[in-house]
């Protein structure tokens, strides 16, 4: 079963959006008024990319797409911010679970996140450059076989 690109984007965008809702799991204390800020910033863009593939004109797809794409470049940053965060002020004093949850989770939903962000670019660069043509082969030219036929003439 193949899926069209309309229905790739959409499920991309509800997994990014469904990461965003699960940073309320954390337990930061520093971090929280970022996270607070960003799940409603993230749900929004989601929310108007999906308008943006379904119902809008093919003319506005291409913006919607790249606020979805700042939204989650902004959700990608504060993961590893947070991660960071976490590694320098607590220094691997909690419990290996909390250890995990704390850096690990973090880091890969943004390596995630990063990887959708590519498969959304992709899609907003064909929608505003249009399709890659493919490279044709660089063949040498053929070879004239009346090359084989030099005549010398002198005129002296």
């Amino acid at each position: 079963m193949s899926l069209s690109k309309k229905t790739i984007n959409i499920i991309i965008g509800l997994i990014v959006m469904g990461l965003s809702l699960s940073t309320c799991l954390l337990s930061y204390r520093n971090q929280r008024e970022y996270l607070d800020v960003l799940r409603p910033l993230q749900i929004f863009a989601t929310a108007i990319m999906i308008y943006g593939i379904l119902k809008a004109h093919p003319a506005h797809m291409p913006k919607m797409l790249l606020f979805w794409l700042a939204a989650s470049s902004i959700f990608c940053t504060i993961l590893i911010y947070v991660c960071l965060d976490y590694i320098t002020n607590y220094n691997y004093r909690y419990y290996r679970t909390e250890w995990y949850i704390g850096t690990v989770a973090p880091l890969l939903a943004a390596a995630g996140v990063a990887y959708m962000m590519n498969k959304i670019y992709e899609e907003y660069v064909e929608l505003t450059l249009g399709a890659d043509e493919p490279v044709k082969d660089n063949q040498p030219p053929k070879y004239d076989q009346t090359l084989n036929n030099f005549v010398i003439s002198s005129n002296a």
